[in-house]
């Protein structure tokens, strides 16, 4: 029944509102084809629920949509029917039992609409009449309700008192207890109050030590500006004509020592990187060459130099350099510690050393503290000790600084290097103890104890008494104020730190010295007596100890084996270090022989390029066959093949279900799906329709292609997912041809496969082997374009080639859907006719093959899209083949003003990406 003709279009909205966008949805998502056609080139998948209804309620006149309206309102319908017949069957009238069952149903507040739905009397005095019943029987509900609230509280109530009362009678247990154990326990109690008494005294001692150490930590704020590391007074000014530039101190091949300009510091203390502009001299402000004057001379230095220019005597126009070393400015290099975690186990690597190289006066040592935070310790070089490249804090360093900085704060340079942008850190947010109080005290002492004094007294311990006065004779008054200095107190402070680590001395001796000082006396004079003592000690001692100089002797036994296992192991990698030495300097000498080759191209090139304007091709062709020839005649083949990596392939199975694929009935459906999938993949809208009629036309084809440019993986994985489900293969090519691997090709049913390394290995001279195999789709991948314009033109002869410079604007997002063929989809079959596609391939430069692969690349094309356009043409027909062999003539002429078939927005396009290729 059509119910949508019994109301109004605006009462059929408020229907679409009553059924909600979950019900839309659900209806969109088993029937996609349909929601397609209403909302083309959207995915049901991605639909959310108030897209969904509002999709309905702009199409609510659509049959599709006009059948799931009423579906709905025939099930609503009959289950209010089936309330009113049961409601009925208990005595009430017909309009009580409708007020009753529309009361918990959707309709209760479009009481107009229901009654127009079941062909009722949809008058006002009678909806007048139904409306005043639900709201009786929303107040007895109402009242039902509060009644049900009141018995519940008065449960509640009831429970709670309940509770109190056993919690009464249990106190009252309690205190009973409580009385009898405190007549029993008194006594007990009285002795436990001396105990406290003596504990309380122990506790004031404590706390007046506490109270020393209380003093001694200063206030934190007072810490962090001692600490603070103010911007220097030597800052440039803002009329200076010099320039103050952080550099690197490099050796050139003669032996002369320059600086790499990175960066310049202004006068508030901000470092900026400098980059060179390549359009200009580079002289004056656009140096980044210095010539080094003073300062540090090693190699890989980084400080700063003040400089400045004046024009050349003899050429104006080029400058000569005053350079002056400045080293109050010191920049403060950024050290990552990634395999550190947090500050405290930065502070442990450097206690117990870290190995690396500081090339800067000043470093902070740091670890990330969250998302593009971090957090580390400013060091200075009078904070470190090295010992060869190994670094760590020195002995006297008590306290360091600690930082936090974020990614903004920081500036990166060549060869990895980071430095804060300022050239002071300011105010540190903390500040980390490295030595405890105690251990500075002792070290100020023990730096005090003169060792003439020492010797005076007797080099061995003597009587308890002169030691005691020997340390009583410190200069007290130099240790104080070093401990005041130190310690950050006041002198009353460091007085009583000082007294009581005296009294701990006093109490070691008192407790140990003296008895063994006796003892000791004692053997010394007797000399029998010392010989007895030794004799017994060492048969009791070894006796007592029998089963672990057993141990230990094994050990030793173990110990023994192992150095000789080690010397063994030693002259074995002496001999290879030996081997390696010899191939190392093989390798230096094929590497230099490389360098002189990369010369001698360089300069052909330089040479080939004043006479190749009008023979672009020819030129490439004669170059890479130089290139070709050069370069295996300077090929060791010997350590080469030892160090080849051996070829891999392998099968892609994405975890799409059918489910989720979409299934296609037709090559239409197919390009459809293909052109959401490269979307996917980062290729412009403008010309996903085109690019997605060109790959399949390829599969159908079966011609191999070379995909060339970003996003050229993740074109061929959006392919291989929207005609397989994301099934594909990879073919890696290292090292030498495998014939073997090439066989396995196919063995799990794929159709399309995606070529890595092929220009760049050893493969290239193997594609027409490679390609050979039946029913599968080669596709070769190169990220640079520039590459593939140096190879030789006959490449095309098996590969055709498409560059996706021209047609990607993104970075691939991957969120797949994916596609199949379902079962008897008919076998594709096109035309005979090739006039149009022949007279576009006769406008490049190419030979018949060419051509004939280009014509019927093109015939396909225009089979499976009736709508091809002369710009699609030019794009797949002329551009790609032209772009690779550089015949940038033939595109000039295509995309000229005269040329009325190409649209202006493609030329817009292409001139922005050619650039003055083209002219």
């Amino acid at each position: 029944m059509d119910y949508t003709s019994l109301i109004s279009n605006e009462e059929q909205l408020r229907v679409c509102d009553l059924m909600g966008g979950l019900w839309f949805k659900e209806c969109f998502k088993y029937n996609s084809k349909i929601f397609n056609k209403i909302k083309p080139g959207f995915r049901v998948n991605k639909l959310t629920e108030a897209s969904a209804l509002a999709t309905a309620k702009n199409n609510y006149k659509n049959d599709f949509i006009v059948n799931q309206i009423n579906l709905w309102i025939g099930s609503e319908l009959d289950q209010i029917q089936k309330s009113i017949s049961e409601i009925e069957n208990k005595g009430k009238t017909h309009d009580e039992a409708i007020a009753l069952a529309l009361f918990d149903s959707v309709f209760i507040d479009d009481l107009s609409i229901y009654l127009k739905l079941s062909c009722e009397d949809s008058s006002e005095e009678r909806i007048k009449r139904i409306k005043s019943l639900i709201e009786n029987e929303q107040s007895e509900r109402d009242k039902s309700n509060d009644l049900q609230t009141k018995i519940s509280d008065y449960e509640q109530e009831i429970e709670t008192l309940k509770n109190k009362l056993s919690e009464v009678e249990k106190k009252y247990s309690d205190v009973c207890t409580e009385r009898n154990q405190i007549v029993s326990n008194y006594a007990q109690q009285n002795n436990e109050l001396v105990a406290k008494i003596e504990s309380l005294n122990s506790e004031i001692s404590n706390m007046k030590s506490r109270s020393i150490l209380s003093a001694v930590e200063t206030s934190d704020e007072q810490q962090r500006l001692s600490f603070e590391d103010k911007a220097p007074s030597e800052l440039p000014l803002d009329d200076s004509e010099e320039t103050v530039s952080l550099c690197e101190v490099y050796t050139d091949f003669t032996g002369s020592i320059w600086l790499n300009r990175y960066a310049d510091i202004d006068n508030i203390g901000q470092i900026m990187a400098f980059h060179k502009n390549d359009f200009l001299p580079p002289y004056f402000s656009n140096r980044d060459k210095l010539y080094q004057k003073d300062g540090p001379n090693e190699s890989g230095t980084y400080g700063v130099w003040n400089w400045s220019t004046v024009p050349n005597y003899n050429d104006p126009s080029k400058d000569y350099v005053i350079t002056k070393f400045n080293p109050a400015l010191i920049p403060i290099e950024i050290v990552m510690l990634p395999e550190l975690s947090d500050i405290n186990e930065v502070i442990g690597s450097l206690r117990s050393g870290y190995s690396i190289k500081l090339q800067t006066g000043r470093v902070m040592f740091s670890v990330a503290n969250g998302e593009n935070q971090y957090i580390g310790i400013l060091c200075k070089s009078k904070d470190i000790m090295k010992n060869g490249s190994t670094i760590s804090f020195s002995d006297s360093l008590i306290q360091v600084p600690v930082y936090e900085f974020s990614s903004t704060d920081i500036i990166k340079l060549e060869k990895g290097k980071m430095f804060l942008n300022k050239i002071y850190a300011g105010i540190p947010s903390r500040i980390f103890r490295i030595k405890s109080l105690n251990a500075v005290v002792k070290d100020i002492v023990l730096n005090s104890i003169s060792w003439t004094n020492y010797k005076l007294r007797g080099i061995v311990r003597s009587d308890y008494r002169d030691f005691k006065e020997f340390i009583a004779s410190i200069p007290t008054e130099t240790v104080i104020e070093n401990i005041c200095k130190t310690c950050q107190c006041n002198e009353s402070v460091a007085s009583e730190l000082f007294e009581q680590f005296l009294c701990s001395i006093t109490e070691h001796i008192d407790s140990q010295s003296v008895e063994d000082s006796v003892i000791v006396t004692a053997l010394k004079l007797n000399d029998e007596l010392m010989s007895r003592a030794k004799s017994l000690i060492k048969d009791e001692w070894e006796s007592e100890n029998a089963d672990i100089i057993s141990q230990n002797q094994t050990k030793l036994n173990d110990i023994n084996i192992k150095i000789n296992e080690a010397s063994s192991e030693l002259s074995k990698i002496q001999q290879t270090y030996s081997k390696l030495k010899s191939e190392k300097e093989l390798l230096t000498n094929l590497i230099a022989d490389k360098k002189q080759l990369a010369i001698d191209v360089e300069a052909a090139v330089s040479d080939k390029i004043k006479h190749a304007q009008d023979k672009v091709g020819e030129f490439i062709a004669n170059m890479a066959f130089i290139n070709n020839s050069r370069t295996s005649s300077q090929e060791i083949s010997g350590l080469e093949r030892n160090t080849a990596i051996s070829a891999r392939y392998y099968t892609i199975h994405d975890d799409m279900e059918n489910t989720e694929a979409e299934a296609h009935s037709s090559w239409n459906d197919a390009i459809d799906t293909t052109v959401l999938e490269l979307e996917e993949a980062g290729v412009s809208s403008k010309y996903s329709k085109g690019v997605a009629t060109f790959l399949c036309a390829a599969y159908i084809s079966k011609q191999p292609l070379l995909i060339v440019g970003p996003n050229a993986q993740d074109i061929i994985e959006a392919l291989s997912s929207a005609l397989f489900a994301g099934k594909y293969g990879i073919l890696q090519c290292e090292g030498d041809y495998a014939s073997d691997l090439i066989n396995t090709i196919g063995a799990e049913n794929e159709h399309i496969v995606m070529i890595n390394n092929l220009i760049s290995s050893r493969w290239i001279s193997k594609i027409p082997e490679i390609t050979k195999v039946e029913d599968i789709l080669f596709i070769g991948t190169h990220p640079f374009p520039e590459d593939i314009q140096v190879e030789p033109i006959s490449i095309y002869n098996y590969v055709l080639p498409l560059f996706t410079e021209f047609f990607v604007d993104k970075n691939a997002a991957g969120n797949y859907c994916g596609g199949y063929f379902s079962d008897g989809v008919p076998v594709y079959k096109h035309s005979s006719n090739l006039s149009k596609e022949r007279k576009t391939a006769s406008l490049i430069k190419c030979n018949m093959l060419v051509k004939n692969k280009i014509s019927n690349i093109l015939a396909i094309m225009h089979n499976l899209n009736k709508g091809m356009t002369d710009d699609e043409d030019f794009l797949f027909g002329i551009l790609q083949y032209a772009y690779a062999t550089m015949d940038m003539k033939t595109i000039g002429n295509m995309i000229s003003e005269d040329n009325r078939h190409i649209s202006n927005n493609l030329k817009n396009d292409l001139q922005y990406i050619l650039g003055d290729n083209n002219e």
